[in-house]
C-alpha cells in the first residue's frame, strides 16, 4: 500500500499516482492519500484483510 501526499514539494500526488498505475510491477498496490483517521484505518484493513495471510 501507498499512503500519498497531494502536496509534495517536487511532484504532485496525482503525477506519483500516474507513475505508480504505468508501472506494471505497481499498478495493483493500493494508493490512498491521508483522510480521516478512522477512514485510513479501515481502508488499511480492509486491504490487508483482502489480501490474506502474510
Amino acid at each position: 500500500m501507498i499512503l500519498a501526499d497531494l502536496h509534495l514539494p517536487d511532484i504532485s500526488g496525482e503525477d506519483v499516482l500516474r507513475e505508480v498505475r504505468a508501472d506494471p510491477a505497481l499498478s495493483d498496490t493500493p494508493v490512498t492519500k491521508p483522510l480521516d483517521v478512522q477512514e485510513l484505518l479501515a481502508k488499511v484493513d480492509a486491504w490487508c484483510n483482502a489480501s490474506g495471510p502474510a
